[in-house]
């Protein structure tokens, strides 16, 4: 895609290290360049991030065709607020991933909590992780890692509750089997 920048014309739109920036041509003067916030990569190639706003005027104008950025529209790009997915993920993916790993660190510690302290103590850390993937979800709803962490807990909640069903009915079988074993054992005691 084609951006016009100010006077930098026939700039491309690309992803660079996972940042959306512009592309100068090699054809431009390099004085322009850094007038204009571009930095040279290692590759030798002039290139300026673009911001949230810019994104969103980029990504919406682009639709129309070459995309100019200038002192006439400066203004209304700065406050230009499309609605982009990109920006939720971008901007909140590694928060996101950093409350995942603080989930799954109390997730692995409510166990040996529950052994090594009470059930209070484990359940109190399980909750916390469960919380934490809540607010993930909540808030950064285009988060990979949030909705991997997310189907993971609840097929460990489903094992969890049919395993506990799974004891509550063996508990049972077995206290029904003493109780006839007892019977049948005082049947037999004379007096």
């Amino acid at each position: 895609m084609v951006v016009h920048f100010y006077e930098v014309r026939n700039c491309t739109f690309e992803g660079y290290k996972g940042d959306p920036v512009l592309f100068a041509p090699a054809d431009t003067d390099d004085d322009t360049l850094m007038k204009r916030g571009f930095r040279r990569n290692k590759e030798g190639r002039w290139f300026r991030p673009v911001n949230m706003a810019e994104y969103n005027f980029i990504s919406y104008s682009a639709q129309f065709g070459d995309v100019a950025i200038n002192d006439a529209n400066a203004g209304y790009i700065m406050n230009f607020n499309a609605a982009s997915p990109y920006n939720q993920k971008y901007y909140g993916d590694n928060t996101a991933n950093v409350l995942c790993f603080v989930s799954i660190g109390l997730m692995a510690s409510a166990v040996p909590a529950t052994l090594l302290a009470t059930v209070l103590v484990g359940g109190a850390f399980f909750i916390a992780a469960i919380i934490l993937m809540i607010i993930v979800r909540v808030k950064y709803p285009y988060s990979q890692f949030g909705k991997v962490l997310c189907i993971v807990y609840i097929v460990l909640s489903i094992l969890v509750i049919l395993l506990t069903i799974a004891v509550m009915v063996l508990i049972a079988i077995i206290c029904n089997q003493m109780m006839n074993d007892c019977e049948s054992c005082c049947h037999s005691i004379p007096g």
